[in-house]
């Protein structure tokens, strides 16, 4: 199975840009077990642009997408939940309803995964299909930033509702039998 890491693409601007969220949410509720702490609906405020373009798919500074992609989401995941984001452009009097997924996380980086030197970023990203699980999307549990990584069957049916502001990179998937593929060898 491919994999892909789901990126914003910056072609898409002015994308709706949250401002003080770090007052009003807690980024550490995103993690297993403190989940069911985030309100069911919050309200942010955008950067006042009368030109935002409201994107199907926001990473930072939390993961959120449209309702169309959440109900795409919920083909693949049906268990999966999600928290109700509104963002408001008070000067332009506009507004886009966001979800929050729910997303597990998952220990499946290898040994060759390379980190910068805090490990907040990887520079190379290689996965052990054996320990995910046979999740559809989720989490990179290893470093420090959020890093959404779905199965390909996911990202196309993404494609096909002709998502705006999805960026995607292909990550390197560990053979079997000791091998890398789609990428180099270490």
């Amino acid at each position: 199975m491919r994999y892909y890491w789901i990126k914003e693409d910056k072609n898409y601007t002015p994308a709706p840009q949250i401002k003080n969220w770090f007052r009003a949410f807690d980024i550490r509720k995103l993690k297993p077990g403190y989940y069911k702490e985030i309100p069911k609906r919050m309200l942010f405020y955008i950067e006042g642009n009368p030109n935002t373009i409201f994107t199907d798919i926001i990473v930072s500074p939390f993961f959120l997408v449209s309702e169309k992609i959440k109900d795409c989401l919920q083909l693949f995941e049906p268990n999966l939940e999600f928290k109700e984001f509104i963002l408001l452009d008070r000067n332009n009097r506009k507004a886009q309803e966001y979800f929050l997924p729910q997303l597990s996380e998952q220990n499946c980086l290898t040994k060759n995964s390379e980190f910068n030197l805090d490990h907040s970023k990887l520079n190379y990203i290689e996965l052990n299909p054996e320990e995910i699980k046979e999740k559809a999307i989720f989490t990179l549990a290893e470093v420090k930033s959020r890093y959404v990584i779905a199965r390909l069957d996911v990202i196309e049916s993404i494609l096909r509702r002709n998502a705006k502001g999805l960026c995607i990179e292909e990550v390197h998937i560990k053979n079997v039998i000791g091998g890398t593929k789609n990428g180099r060898r270490k």
